[in-house]
């Protein structure tokens, strides 16, 4: 019983009541509450923001992490509309206030990411030619997985920070760091391998009635075009392997740019705000603002 509401929370994150982003951690910006459909009917609820000084026209929407919600991605929201970018960020599937619907670290949330671009195309203060992406950790995945996909491709480019190769190998990770800090390097690999087949395998088939599978965007990264990619990687990552994380930029197009730093698993902005907005907001000045400089 115990191994299935740990797989209920891993895959549908409804067995404890979730946390209601507020708007009003944004403060002044004066975010319009939104919802849309994704592609299986689940409402999923976000903001969209508009700069009151400068707009540029392009939009960015901003992707959150597992088991967080749109209120933790709030300082990317700041950061972005101060720099004049229409920004969406929404809270995805199982998360935040939009409906419970299997999280599958990748394949669904890619789906919805599509969904999500199409709405903002039928809004008259987005640009179909200048749309970005930013995602974290769960974030990175959908991306990835929308990416690869056989639809045409709706964003100039993306910013991933904390990818990983399979799904299973971030909860693995985690859960070993874990387990050694508690019993020490010899029998913590052992507990973590228990634990981790009882709630990740076990679990998560029994609560999901055996539709749960894991995640491998390594291999859906093969399929992505050619299209300008910016991934952030902290070299200290505290969720991600650096085996886990290498093979996923491997198998990444050419155009990606690798920034690697000391700031553990997706906490840049957080942790070193300066150079994250000089690297992000160029590279996404750089392909999203070409119309504006003439080029």
């Amino acid at each position: 019983m115990v191994a299935i509401l740990v797989g209920r929370h891993l895959v549908y994150n409804d067995v404890w009541p979730r946390s209601t982003p507020n708007s009003e951690i944004l403060g002044a910006l004066n975010p319009e509450e939104v919802v849309f459909r994704s592609h299986d009917n689940l409402n999923l609820r976000g903001w969209f923001v508009r700069p009151d000084k400068d707009p540029n026209g392009a939009t960015v929407i901003v992707l959150h992490g597992w088991h967080r919600d749109r209120s933790r991605i709030a300082e990317h929201v700041r950061l972005l509309v101060q720099a004049g970018f229409n920004v969406l960020a929404y809270d995805q599937r199982g998360h935040g206030a939009s409906d419970t619907g299997m999280i599958t670290f990748g394949p669904a949330e890619g789906k919805d990411l599509l969904e999500a671009s199409n709405y903002l195309l039928s809004r008259s203060d987005s640009h179909a030619s200048r749309l970005g992406v930013i995602g974290l950790s769960l974030g990175t995945s959908a991306i990835i997985y929308a990416l690869g996909s056989e639809r045409s491709i709706p964003f100039q480019c993306a910013v991933l920070e904390g990818v990983f190769d399979v799904s299973s190998e971030v909860g693995g990770h985690m859960l070993m760091n874990k387990c050694e800090r508690l019993v020490g390097r010899r029998f913590g690999s052992v507990l973590a391998r228990v634990i981790g087949t009882a709630f990740f395998t076990v679990g998560s088939a029994l609560a999901s009635l055996g539709r749960f599978h894991h995640a491998r965007p390594f291999e859906i990264a093969a399929r992505i075009p050619a299209l300008p990619l910016l991934v952030v990687r902290g070299i200290d990552d505290e969720m991600v392997s650096e085996k886990s994380a290498r093979r996923l930029i491997g198998s990444l197009p050419t155009t990606t740019t690798l920034w690697e730093n000391l700031d553990g698993h997706s906490r840049s902005l957080e942790r070193n705000p300066a150079e994250y907005a000089a690297r992000v907001l160029s590279f996404l000045n750089r392909y999203l603002n070409r119309q504006r400089r003439g080029q």
